[in-house]
């Protein structure tokens, strides 16, 4: 049983107060702001000090002090705060009395042996701070009120507030302070406990609430219990709050960090270094635990009837943690390199473990009851037995070192994990093509290998999977999640044919190797149809410049062979094209769109003739796989701006009349992607990455040659230098990334172009057929496309014949039809593109 403080007498004569009090007492007002000696305190018994009202303020500041002092009795809306700054009163204590409110503050290098507060049925608000401060700690050898060891129940204690108090007490030490001894301080109210750049060796830190909170907070801080008096003694404080909990744990032996209560205990450590077990009790509340950059030499306790949550990261546990009798939902996150020596066992709640960003723990893990889960990533690692988990999840780097892998856990490793086992039997495993389990001994029963998925980085090869040494006893029946020992399954940007076999070990214990074979089997199609999606945006852009050409031809030949024109023109053609055009994914393309225009001619005083204009178009694309299975359906949607224009010499008696022409266009791309991957039936990755994104497109070109009067016809030689850049904004999903991509290339090519004249006498209608024939390719292609783990730097240089015919009809002196239907071949099939409109000159 502990013994509570002995408050010292009520001074029975009110007339020493009253002699003694001029020359020591100050107004209600408190002490002036710079005290040099005694203010607010008066002597008692000729040696020690006392508050001789109940409310107002006490300072102390000798070099040494060879008095106790007493904040006496107060009402319960008085309060009395006492400073003692720089002082030594070691031999001493500070009593801080019952009920109001206490406050208590050493600062300077003051010390004094320890500090007592509270009683049995008050209601005291005490808080303490230490700044830069000392205490020594109670000591048996010395009489502090009557005899030699009157306050050794306090055992040694720095902090000794009665436990069965009622009021909210803290503590806080900061800047450098020590204590050698225990900090206790408990009751009916919150409890607190602050150390921060302090020490505290010889002692514990208790904390005990019997209705509120409980809080320790360790912050640049070490605390060493290895000689505190109390560390075995723990539940029997806890008792004497008056809190009553379900058990008491076995494993509370060494206590350096105590917390009990009934709402939440909840203790941080941030640098700091603790030697001794934290051991935190509830009945129905929660218990927290939040540890950063920390050292514990000793165990995690944990015991109660509501949840408990430790979280440890980049910290050393050299211990275990035990929750074996919580019996509420338990969670623990072990993480960000923090080991943990010792074993983890929680109670009969759904718990859930984390072991995550290379932590590692060296010990078993052990359920207990209920339904629980352990997570591990980032290359963490386990070396133990596991026990009572229903499932273990390893994401990614992990190892597992364990005795026996058995039917009561259900493991899934992926990305590159490892499980080890001395022994399996009825085991449930599920893996990735990139990660393996092994089995240095015997395999018994009926066991499952479900191979899941494939890794983010998987690559064409052979891939062991399961080691088995010894299946003289049982079996490994191993497949993909489809059932079947074949599959497709995709990985980053490929799609993969997988088949698993098994090979024969050369020992003489029948042991087997599960090996997977997984070969590239093409880009996933969201991959391609992003592809495709770019090659599209550029078929539409050469579309609108193909008719512009179109355009400054049909005023070229009109003008010669007809006269020219000046004036303004206004012109509109619709556009369609159809094709399977290779390149970096093989895709068939449908376009239609509209373009109109208004240009103007100008003739020159030497008889050549300028042209210049600007055009709109809106063309839409559609882009789909080319074996026409559905696997990617794209639209690609282009609004088009342009300038055009022209100069050509007229025509000379049986000689060459020269032309130049060009265009510039700029384009607002929006994609569609609409994709299906894999079969339903298949296994691993099988979804595909849909969405809407927004590009730009940009085309130069340019074009010359020489027009020749060939009787009938006229006969147009040219060549032609052009430059086209796509690009796509970056979009993505869970785990495929597609980049901000682009494809730009040059292209340069000849051609020759034969227009002739015929008049329709009957409809007076003025036909001028023509004929277009041209070869182009590509150039200096610097294409740039990243998709998840693939990456090119450069295209195909696409090469291209195109034969063309049409008519151009002047229907009246102001009006044409214009009309041309194109195919061409090369590193395009079946391409048939259209134009055909009308113009009108003003």
């Amino acid at each position: 049983m502990i013994i509570t403080s002995k408050l010292a007498p009520l001074l029975p004569l009110s007339a020493l107060a009253l002699m003694t009090g001029a020359a020591f007492s100050v107004s209600a007002a408190g002490c002036p702001s710079s005290p040099t000696a005694t203010c607010g305190l008066s002597p008692y018994n000729g040696q020690d000090l006392y508050f001789d009202r109940p409310s107002g303020s006490g300072f102390l500041n000798d070099p040494t002090s060879d008095a106790t002092i007493y904040m006496d009795t107060r009402q319960q809306n008085d309060t009395q705060s006492l400073t003692v700054s720089g002082t030594n009163m070691t031999g001493k204590y500070i009593q801080a009395s019952q009920n109001g409110t206490a406050a208590i503050t050493l600062n300077q290098g003051a010390s004094t042996d320890m500090i007592e507060g509270g009683n049995s049925g008050a209601e005291t608000t005490i808080s303490i701070t230490l700044d830069n401060a000392r205490l020594l700690g109670e000591n048996d050898s010395v009489g502090y009120r009557s005899a030699v060891g009157d306050k050794a129940y306090m055992k040694g204690a720095t902090v000794f507030i009665d436990q069965a108090d009622r009021g909210a007490h803290s503590v806080s030490a900061v800047n450098g302070s020590q204590l050698h001894g225990t900090i206790i301080t408990g009751g009916a109210g919150a409890q607190s406990v602050n150390l921060d750049g302090s020490t505290l060796d010889k002692g514990s830190i208790y904390a005990l609430s019997k209705n509120a909170n409980s809080t320790v907070t360790l912050t640049n801080a070490r605390l060493d219990a290895t000689q505190s008096p109390v560390a075995g003694a723990f539940d029997s404080y806890v008792s004497a709050t008056g809190i009553s909990l379900p058990v008491s744990p076995a494993a509370l032996d060494a206590v350096a960090l105590g917390l009990a209560g009934t709402q939440t205990n909840r203790l941080t450590l941030t640098n700091a270094t603790v030697t001794g077990d934290a051991g935190l009790l509830n009945r129905t509340g929660a218990n927290q635990v939040t540890m950063k950059n920390s050292t514990l030499n000793g165990d995690v306790v944990l015991a109660g009837a509501g949840s408990a949550r430790i979280e440890a990261g980049s910290s050393l546990i050299n211990g275990s943690i035990d929750a074996s009798t919580n019996t509420g939902n338990t969670t623990i996150v072990i993480s960000d390199g923090t080991t943990l020596t010792g074993n983890v066992i929680t109670g009969s709640g759904n718990d859930s473990m984390a072991v995550i960003g290379g932590a590692e723990v060296k010990g078993s893990l052990d359920g207990g009851a209920g339904k629980n889960s352990l997570l591990l990533d980032g290359k963490s690692a386990i070396d133990g037995a596991i026990l009572n988990i229903s499932t273990v999840h390893a994401t990614q780097d992990n190892t597992i070192v364990t005795p026996h892998i058995g039917s009561g856990t259900a493991y899934r490793l992926m990305n590159r994990s490892l499980l080890i086992g001395q022994t399996m039997s009825d085991a449930r495993l599920t893996l990735s093509t990139d990660s393996m389990v092994i089995v240095t001994g015997a395999v018994t029963g009926v066991n499952s290998l479900i191979i899941s998925e494939m890794g983010p980085q998987s690559q064409e090869g052979h891939f062991i999977v399961g080691s088995f040494n010894d299946l003289s006893r049982g079996t490994v029946n191993y497949q993909f999640a489809n059932g079947q020992q074949q599959a497709a399954a995709r990985s980053g940007a490929w799609n993969y044919d997988l088949l698993a076999t098994t090979v024969p070990m050369n020992n003489a214990t029948n042991g087997a190797e599960i090996v997977v074979v997984q070969r590239h089997s093409g880009l996933a199609h969201d991959v391609r149809g992003a592809i495709a999606g770019l090659d599209g945006a550029k078929q539409a852009g050469q579309s609108v410049s193909a008719d512009l050409a179109s355009r400054l031809d049909k005023l070229r030949s009109s003008f010669l062979l007809n006269g020219v024109s000046e004036g303004a023109h206004v012109w509109g053609d619709y556009l369609y094209q159809t094709g399977d055009f290779t390149d970096d994914a093989d895709y068939h393309s449908n376009l239609q769109g509209a373009q109109i225009g208004v240009d103007w001619s100008h003739l020159l005083d030497n008889g050549d003739m300028l042209t210049g204009g600007f055009a709109l178009a809106w063309v839409r694309n559609r882009v789909s796989d080319s074996d026409n299975q559905g696997n990617f359906n794209n639209a690609v949607y282009g609004d088009f701006y342009s300038l055009y224009g022209g100069w050509q010499q007229p025509l000379n008696d049986g000689g060459p009349s020269l032309f130049a022409d060009g265009s510039v266009s700029a384009g607002e791309i929006r994609y569609s992607l609409r994709v299906h991957n894999l079969p339903t039936t298949t296994t691993g990755i099988k979804e595909a990455l849909n969405g809407t994104y927004d590009g730009n497109m940009y085309d130069v070109e340019a074009r010359t040659g020489f027009n020749v009067n060939a009787g009938a016809a006229l006969i147009q030689p040219y060549v032609l230098l052009g430059w086209n850049e796509v690009n796509s904004d970056k979009f993505s999903s869970g785990r495929i990334d597609m980049a901000k991509n682009k494809t730009a290339s040059w292209h340069t090519g000849g051609g020759v172009r034969v227009t002739g004249e015929l008049e329709v006498n009957l409809a007076k209608i003025r036909v001028l057929p023509w004929l277009d024939a041209r070869y182009v390719t590509e150039f200096n292609d610097n294409t740039s496309l990243t998709a998840a783990d693939y990456a090119v730097t450069s295209g195909h240089n696409q090469k291209m014949g195109m034969f063309g015919a049409g008519a151009n009809l002047a229907i009246t002196r102001d009006l044409y039809f214009t009309s041309g239907i194109y195919t061409g071949t090369g590193d395009v099939d079946n391409s048939v593109s259209l134009q055909a409109g009308l113009s009108f000159d003003f």
